[in-house]
């Protein structure tokens, strides 16, 4: 029987520098992006892997698990010309269920004539995300 001993070089040490810098992990990245995917593993030192990560924060940050359930996030300032056409179309889907009264105020308060209770919000929410899944 005989030793095999292997090592693997940093990545970016040997295609930046030359260098047979020895890796401590690899990291594995794999994506589609115009019907084009992309799967690549890379050998790199804990630096450089501390690198990689930071630079994708941002993007990690954003996404979500793979196989996770989707997440109702609003891609909306509230105040804005988008925040107010939602909350429209929440009122006439609201309107459309039957449940008109559940979002108009009966306090008097005329400058805000509507309310959205959590309830109502979360089953619009539901209704949005069951017709994208049916897409």
């Amino acid at each position: 029987m005989q030793e095999v001993l292997v090592r693997l070089w940093d990545d970016v040490a040997l295609a930046e520098e030359g260098e047979r810098t020895q890796s401590d992990e690899q990291v594995e990245l794999r994506f589609r992006r115009g019907g084009k995917e992309v799967a690549v593993r890379l050998d790199l030192t804990r630096e450089h892997g501390d690198e990689l990560e930071a630079q994708l924060a941002r993007w990690l940050k954003a996404g979500s698990a793979i196989g996770a359930p989707p997440e109702f996030r609003y891609g909306f300032k509230p105040g804005s010309k988008e925040a107010k056409d939602w909350r429209r179309e929440l009122r006439n889907w609201a309107d459309a269920e039957g449940r008109t009264a559940e979002y108009l105020r009966s306090d008097g308060d005329s400058k805000n004539r509507y309310k959205y209770p959590d309830k109502l919000v979360k089953d619009y929410q539901e209704y949005l995300l069951s017709k994208t899944r049916a897409a």
